[in-house]
């Protein structure tokens, strides 16, 4: 079973499932509560389960910021493989061909980040995230309430093999940017703005390895406008959203 909670993550799901909700989907309200997402969960079929407490032992959301509503949802499929989002890729670049079309996560391991990064991908127009399917922060429900329900407007993409994913977006015409500390890195101000990239971003600690850095087109760094102090990097999620508006 898998809960969505918060406000805006079972608005979300709730608009973008198309027709009706899967069986034995329940939404889960405290008291009388946001009425309008009660009506329309339950025009898509949802059973309604008030309780009179979060503190209630059948509450299915326990110990998390919930806001009184949640969502349980039986089958629960949001993660689309690479072979069927090629289509897909092919057609956003002749409509959108250039600025930012995705943005691969490799091996980012914490929710808040993942959570943070998908909702400046979707603030900023992109429409893909991809990541490997091992050693990465799968799409749990503090993902999706982090991103306040925005993960849920992208396609997230699960990939086997990097380096062939790499390789083939670039047969697509995709340019591959990566983060990087590096003092051959440009600034991310200086990227053309003329081509379609996919931005790499590397986990929390580490970052990009050398042989992943060597598989893109661009190498780019965040220049602070001083020495700062005991800081030599940003955390993950914020470098995403400066980059992404660098590159709408």
């Amino acid at each position: 079973m898998f809960v969505i909670w918060g406000k805006k993550p079972v608005e979300a799901y709730l608009s973008v499932q198309k027709g009706a909700l899967p069986r034995g989907t329940k939404l889960n309200v405290v008291g009388t509560t946001f009425g309008d997402i009660q009506k329309k969960a339950q025009d898509k079929g949802a059973q309604i389960k008030k309780f009179s407490s979060s503190e209630d032992p059948q509450w299915p959301a326990p110990m998390v910021h919930h806001q009184n509503v949640c969502l349980t949802v039986r089958d629960f499929h949001w993660e689309i493989p690479w072979e069927e989002s090629i289509y897909d890729i092919e057609e956003r670049i002749k409509t959108h061909p250039k600025g930012c079309l995705g943005i691969y996560l490799h091996h980012v391991h914490d929710p808040q980040n993942m959570g943070s990064i998908f909702r400046s991908a979707v603030f900023f127009g992109v429409k893909f995230v991809f990541y490997p399917k091992n050693r990465q922060c799968p799409l749990t429900p503090a993902v999706l309430k982090v991103s306040s329900g925005a993960a849920l407007g992208l396609n997230c993409v699960n990939i086997g093999n990097t380096f062939q994913t790499l390789k083939a977006m670039k047969e697509m015409g995709i340019w591959i940017v990566g983060t990087s500390v590096d003092k051959s890195a440009i600034p991310v101000k200086d990227l053309p703005k003329d081509r379609p990239y996919v931005l790499v971003l590397g986990n929390e600690e580490q970052g990009l390895s050398s042989s992943l850095l060597d598989q893109c087109d661009y190498k780019v760094s965040i220049n602070p406008p001083e020495t700062p102090f005991f800081i030599d990097s940003l955390n993950v999620g914020v470098a995403a959203g400066i980059i992404l508006n660098n590159l709408v």
